[in-house]
């Protein structure tokens, strides 16, 4: 490797985890720009509408993974501080193996079950909404395609924990190589699927096929033996216990997440039941933006979860909060520089007046909404750094302003315009970022004492 690009991965503070995150979610971002041609050119605005209103819908797992896996990834960093892992054997403390074993043996009960409760209730709540507001699409086939969303979404719920502990154990990278290696094939078989003219049944059969590897790496020789190693340590002296070590902290987080929810998901069936399906496919692909955008700012904060994690249970501050700023400062520079490059590219095409302008927003409407993503990123890198500490005090602001966009959303799209709902939503979003920032100073303030 040449100097500069030493000296470039030294200050953009890329290690072998966030370039493969990283590379997976500019891969990502390419794709996504791929499979939006072939969205355009073979799905109709409304068709399109259709299709992010699913993806919305679909989020309301958050009411049923409660941010487990969030907390997973935490728990296991924790007890893999005072492990080390060799293929199937280990070094260190027995009883930290005993509690990632009792932890291991939890999730597979929380996650069967809630698999199935969710698949039952999108199911149920999706025919519902559909038929309720798609009432002027009546030509469109949404049915059979939902159904099978719902099973997808079900069976990803089902693995997350999977890939969460593995994060947890220290294996980033691993992961972060998989998600790279196959993110391709899922997005090559939609775009051959909308090609034939399958239309909204392209997402789910493509969405079968990421699920097929995905499962095919899960049970792959190392992680079944990494897997087997934890669960045959099982001892009933040494356990995780759900009620006293994990529902303190998790019933906060779950709160959280559906605040989130609230903040991030309902908007765009808000906009399809007021503006329709073609307006729902405008505001929805701004959101598809801006998850992308995202997905691509945090690689350099949730790649360093385990990390930080380790260093709170070794009491490291000094090297936390070193580690912290740093990668916190290298993303949100990243991602205004994005931000605004994506506003100049809408500014282009609304200027031209090209033909793809009917699937964007106004231009004010999508500076607005897609400016809110670094607020949201700054606020969620805050929260991830606390929740680190296995502690959730985000809680509070999080349904308030969950609450407060709910209500700002649904009153302006009703009785005033668009540009005023985005508004309304940036000025939430701000709030949030504020209090956020506020409670971070004071909760690191008061768990620093060393």
């Amino acid at each position: 490797m040449d100097r500069v690009s030493v000296i470039f991965l030294r200050y953009t503070g890329i290690d072998k985890a966030i370039f493969f995150t990283l590379a997976t979610q500019l891969l990502g971002a390419a794709r996504g720009m791929i499979t939006i041609i072939f969205v355009m050119a073979f799905l109709t605005a409304e068709e399109q509408g259709f299709q992010y209103t699913f993806m919305s819908i679909t989020a309301i797992q958050a009411f049923f993974e409660l941010g487990f896996s969030g907390i997973i990834t935490q728990y296991v960093a924790h007890e893999k501080a005072f492990l080390s892992f060799d293929g199937n054997t280990f070094t260190g403390n027995i009883s930290n193996l005993n509690r990632l074993s009792s932890l291991l043996r939890l999730i597979v009960k929380w996650y069967s079950v809630m698999s199935v409760l969710l698949f039952i209730t999108l199911l149920v709540a999706g025919f519902i909404f559909f038929y309720t507001f798609g009432h002027d699409t009546q030509t469109i086939f949404w049915q059979a395609p939902w159904i099978v969303i719902c099973f997808n979404t079900a069976i990803c719920l089902l693995s997350s924990p999977f890939f969460a502990f593995i994060e947890g154990s220290g294996r980033v990278e691993d992961v972060a190589k998989f998600r790279f290696s196959i993110l391709l094939i899922p997005s090559i078989i939609y775009c051959i699927l909308l090609y034939s003219g399958l239309k909204l049944y392209a997402l789910p059969i493509s969405g079968i096929a990421n699920i097929a590897i995905s499962f095919y790496w899960l049970l792959s020789h190392k992680n079944i033996s990494f897997f087997k190693t934890v669960w045959k340590a099982y001892n009933t002296e040494n356990t995780i216990s759900w009620r006293n070590d994990i529902f303190p902290y998790q019933w906060k987080m779950a709160l959280s997440w559906i605040g989130g929810y609230f903040m991030f998901q309902l908007i765009n069936p808000i906009v399809f039941s007021t503006f329709g399906a073609k307006a729902a496919g405008q505001v929805g692909f701004t959101f598809a933006l801006f998850f992308a955008l995202f997905g691509v700012a945090n690689a350099w904060i949730s790649t360093k979860v385990p990390t930080f994690s380790e260093l709170i249970a070794l009491k490291n501050y000094a090297k936390l909060d070193s580690l912290f700023k740093k990668s916190l400062l290298q993303s949100v520079l990243l991602l205004i520089l994005a931000v605004l490059s994506l506003i100049s590219i809408v500014y282009i095409i609304d200027l031209y007046n090209f033909s793809i302008q009917e699937r964007f927003p106004s231009l004010l409407t999508f500076s607005i909404l897609i400016l809110t993503v670094i607020p949201t990123f700054i606020n969620n890198s805050l929260a991830t750094y606390l929740r680190c500490h296995k502690e959730e005090p985000f809680m509070a602001i999080s349904l308030i302003s969950g609450f407060f966009s709910v209500v700002g959303v649904y009153l302006t799209s009703h009785y005033l315009d668009i540009n005023s709902m985005a508004i309304s939503y940036l000025t939430v979003i701000l709030f949030a970022t504020i209090c956020g920032y506020y409670i971070f100073l004071n909760k690191k303030k008061q768990w620093h004492i060393v």
